[in-house]
């Protein structure tokens, strides 16, 4: 339990960074036709669905913050597509970004509560009891 917020800080520290290695075209393209200037990847997921006929397809989304053109606050777009086609575009508020920072900030402060202040404090002994 204790590791789960840090692995929901690492995995959003490594998205951005995937995101660039590998963007996702159909994202890129949706993004752009909105007139997106900057994004930031902040969720992915890919699974299969099975469709009536029994074929199987792929769907893959991507959670992303963005600012878009004359606009002053950032955003969350959510895109969701099937086999290069997008079939959902979802765009929140600033109170969707305003949740996103603080479960941010909230696994941040328990990080630095259960593992960092007892390896600062006790050491080796500080981290085994964090552990």
């Amino acid at each position: 339990m204790k590791s789960l917020p840090a692995l929901l800080l690492a995995t959003q520290a490594l998205l951005p960074v995937y995101d660039r290695l590998s963007p996702w075209e159909l994202g890129v393209r949706q993004l752009s036709s909105m007139g997106v200037t900057t994004r930031l990847c902040v969720g992915a997921f890919s699974h299969a669905v099975a469709a009536p006929d029994g074929a199987v397809m792929t769907q893959r989304g991507r959670t992303y913050v963005v600012i878009r053109s004359g606009e002053s606050w950032p955003r969350i777009v959510n895109i969701v597509g099937i086999e290069g086609v997008a079939i959902s575009s979802t765009v929140t508020g600033p109170v969707g970004l305003l949740a996103w920072l603080t479960v941010l900030l909230g696994c941040g402060y328990l990080v630095w509560r259960w593992w960092i202040r007892p390896c600062r404090a006790g050491g080796l002994d500080g981290l085994r009891r964090a552990i």
